[in-house]
C-alpha cells in the first residue's frame, strides 16, 4: 500500500487529487494497487500522465473525479498479454499480436452474424473486414441502408442559391402576414419536408 501511495502522490495530478474525497482516494489507491501487480510504478505513472492529457485543460468538465482517476489508472481493456499497453507491447514497442488476434476474431464474428441473418450472403466473396451487405461507397453521397436488403439511397446536395435580401441572411426564414415564420421561397427552391414542423 505504501508503493501505491507513492504512485498516487507522484502520478495523480494535484488538480485532480484536490477534487477527490477521502473515500474516493481509497478507491483510487485500490485501483493503483491492482495495476501495480502487472506494471512498475514508472510504467503506471507514464500511463496516468498520458491519459491525463485529455483532461488537463478540462478540469471544470469533471463531474466524477473518482471515475476519472480510476480511468486514468486502469488498463481499461482486456488483453491476455500483460505487457500490452494501449495495444503496443511495452517490451518491444511493436503492435500487440494478441490484440490483433482479438480484433480479427471480432471481425470474423461480425461477418458470421451478418451472413447468418441473410442466407443470400453466405456465398459472398466480400473482402475480409467489409460485410457484403454494404454498398460500394465510392460516391460520398451514398447512405447506408437501414436494412441490408434495402438498396442504398443517393442523397443529392444542391448548391444553395444566393441570398435574396428579403429574408433573414443566416436562417433564410421570412415572416408571413399572419405572423408565422416560414422558409423563404426564393432562398429555398426545394419544397419543404411535409413531415417537419417549423415552430
Amino acid at each position: 500500500m505504501r508503493l501505491a501511495a507513492q504512485v498516487y502522490r507522484a502520478a495523480i495530478p494535484p488538480a485532480l487529487r484536490e477534487l477527490l474525497s477521502e473515500h474516493g482516494t481509497r478507491r483510487v489507491l485500490a485501483a493503483i494497487t491492482a495495476e501495480l501487480a502487472a506494471r512498475t510504478p514508472a510504467e503506471l505513472a507514464d500511463r496516468i500522465g498520458a491519459r491525463w492529457q485529455h483532461w488537463r485543460y478540462r478540469i471544470e468538465d469533471i463531474t466524477d473525479p473518482v471515475a476519472v482517476a480510476i480511468t486514468l489508472t486502469r488498463r481499461g481493456y482486456h488483453c491476455p498479454d500483460l505487457r500490452c499497453e494501449d495495444h503496443v507491447r511495452l517490451d518491444t514497442g511493436q503492435s500487440c499480436q494478441a490484440c490483433a488476434d482479438i480484433g480479427a476474431q471480432i471481425t470474423r464474428n461480425r461477418l458470421t452474424a451478418v451472413h447468418a441473418t441473410d442466407p443470400a450472403l453466405s456465398g459472398s466473396t466480400a473482402p475480409v473486414g467489409r460485410p457484403a451487405c454494404l454498398p460500394d461507397l465510392a460516391d460520398p453521397g451514398t447512405f447506408l441502408p437501414a436494412d441490408p436488403g434495402d438498396p442504398p439511397r443517393l442523397h443529392v446536395v444542391r448548391d444553395r442559391p444566393p441570398w435574396c435580401g428579403r429574408c433573414g441572411e443566416t436562417d433564410r426564414m421570412t415572416e408571413l402576414p399572419d405572423g408565422m415564420v416560414a422558409r423563404c421561397p426564393a432562398c429555398h427552391p426545394n419544397p419543404p419536408n411535409p413531415h417537419r414542423r417549423i415552430p
